[in-house]
């Protein structure tokens, strides 16, 4: 629906802007992060808003400084 695609799509652009700065989050949902977003127009995006999120938990990420 509408409602669920601008959700997500705020949910994406967040993330994106997140990730950008390597900001460390903590996010506590009811779902799995596949389940978060279940529409269809999308799917590609939040694919790689769900890409960005598993690399945000990696050692790796959360070693490196924040970007002002």
């Amino acid at each position: 629906t509408r409602y669920t695609d601008n959700e997500a799509r705020r949910f994406i652009n967040l993330i994106d802007v997140l990730y950008d700065h390597n900001v460390n989050i903590l996010i506590a949902a009811d779902c799995t992060v596949d389940e978060l977003y279940i529409g269809t127009r999308l799917v590609f995006e939040f694919q790689r808003t769900i890409s960005r999120l598993t690399e945000m938990q990696s050692h790796d990420y959360l070693a490196q400084p924040h970007i002002v």
